[in-house]
């Protein structure tokens, strides 16, 4: 069946001629598709609005979610449990389980089930969240954002959590490194490193990040108006 499928794939798709790429790994491996092999590869990423996606105070966010303002908050968001392994969830746990780091509290989406069997961990879970401001005051609560995915082709969360002014630990080889200026806006680990996602996360609990200085350079980037700037250049100048 997939055989089929794959076939079927390369016979409508072979005259397309140029495709749009939101991250360079996207791009690398449209580059060795068999079915865009020949198809023009063009880099746009994926932009957001920042007139929605605006900040909540640090304190405000975490009043609302009965968060210590003392604490130290890791944000992590998993779409379904189905998701589990290839949004590395099990590099998380790993850290959670090892970790040495006080007042640490953990806040996740839809991971409910999951027991952390350290007692300097809080977790703390929220199921089902849609509202775009339930979103923010998760993001805005936290320190960091994990993101360790095994398989990610851009990675939206990472600009979510940026236009919050939060960083993230990600792995490196993945759409989400686009997103991140190493050791500035957050942390991009070796991929599938274990060690260094953990020196990661305790890299960022360590730091005063300038939530500001995130948000600009997330919007020189991933803007409306930056990002609608390169689709009219592209439809501009593509030849069909």
């Amino acid at each position: 069946f997939s055989k089929f499928i794959f076939k079927r794939k390369i016979l409508k798709f072979k005259n397309i001629k140029a495709l749009i790429c939101t991250s360079k790994w996207q791009q690398k491996m449209c580059e060795k598709s068999q079915i865009f092999k020949n198809a023009k590869k063009v880099l746009i990423p994926l932009p957001i609005d920042f007139n929605i996606w605006k900040p909540v105070s640090k304190k405000i966010a975490r009043e609302k979610l009965n968060i210590p303002i003392e604490a130290k908050v890791l944000y992590y968001n998993l779409s379904h449990v189905y998701a589990k392994k290839r949004k590395g969830f099990d590099f998380v746990i790993q850290f959670l389980k090892n970790t040495n780091l006080k007042n640490l509290y953990f806040v996740s989406t839809n991971c409910n089930s999951i027991e952390i069997k350290n007692p300097n961990v809080t977790h703390v879970n929220f199921d089902n969240i849609e509202d775009i401001k339930e979103r923010i005051l998760l993001y805005s609560a936290a320190d960091a954002l994990l993101s360790p995915s095994r398989l990610e082709s851009f990675g939206q969360t990472v600009l979510e959590a940026q236009t919050c002014g939060i960083p993230s630990v990600t792995f490196r080889n993945t759409g989400s490194e686009d997103l991140i200026h190493h050791m500035k806006t957050g942390y991009t680990s070796n991929y599938l490193d274990q060690n260094d996602f953990n020196k990661g996360i305790e890299w960022c609990l360590s730091e005063n990040f300038n939530r500001k200085m995130i948000i600009d350079l997330a919007k020189e980037k991933f803007s409306f108006s930056v990002v609608g700037k390169q689709y009219k250049e592209f439809l501009n100048n593509i030849t069909l």
